[in-house]
């Protein structure tokens, strides 16, 4: 999760750091949610991402919405 923040950010992010804080907007928003559910089969919403800010917070997110395949 981190790494695609870093990515799509362009910048170091740290536990800490709210998406918004480090640039983030409803675009990159869009980005990393595509990214995570490529990389990692979760099903991740803009909104998820304005909800849990901060990677700890959308990896838990991330988490519960992994899509799982038959």
């Amino acid at each position: 999760m981190r790494q695609i923040w870093e990515e799509v950010l362009r910048v170091p992010v740290g536990d800490g750091d709210s998406f918004f804080a480090l640039g983030g907007d409803s675009l990159t928003a869009v980005r990393i949610v595509n990214r995570v559910r490529e990389r990692l089969g979760a099903a991740l919403t803009v909104l998820d991402v304005f909800d849990a800010p901060t990677v700890p917070e959308l990896t838990i997110v991330a988490h519960r919405t992994l899509i799982t395949v038959d």
